[in-house]
């Protein structure tokens, strides 16, 4: 991905697939020119529309949250409760999508986890996990 920007990705994506404005628009359920918006950037496209972006493009539902984070020079992690990210599907009923603001430590610490092998990543997993059960313990005694 060589774009900076969500906009000039999503139209990079739809070129390469040979698909109008007209088609993508159509697919998402949503007129031609509010599709264009999200392209030149005027607009960001919803939390599902990058899902269905996503689906549609054969791309990582991360990347587009990833561009659409940084075009808005913010950070944030998507928790998306009652389906997992990788079966997400638009029409399903009483998902539910929550967004936290990411701080510089936390953004650290990801980056740092990110360049972890699997297993490194579950020891430091299974320290956190036993780190946040000794302070509940802390918490219930005081």
């Amino acid at each position: 991905m060589t774009q900076t920007t969500l906009g000039a990705y999503l139209k990079l994506l739809r070129k390469q697939h040979a698909f109008s404005q007209e088609f993508v628009a159509s697919h998402l359920n949503i007129i031609r020119q509010t599709y264009s918006h999200y392209e030149t950037g005027r607009n960001t496209p919803p939390a599902d529309m990058l899902f269905q972006l996503a689906e549609l493009y054969g791309v990582s539902v991360e990347s587009l949250l990833e561009l659409s984070v940084r075009d808005k020079g913010q950070y944030t992690s998507l928790s998306h409760y009652q389906t997992a990210l990788t079966s997400h599907s638009a029409d399903k009923a009483g998902s539910q999508l929550s967004y936290h603001t990411l701080t510089n430590e936390e953004i650290n610490l990801l980056t740092h986890f990110r360049t972890l092998d699997s297993d490194n990543r579950e020891e430091v997993l299974d320290i956190i996990k036993l780190k946040c059960k000794r302070l509940s313990k802390r918490k219930k005694e005081s």
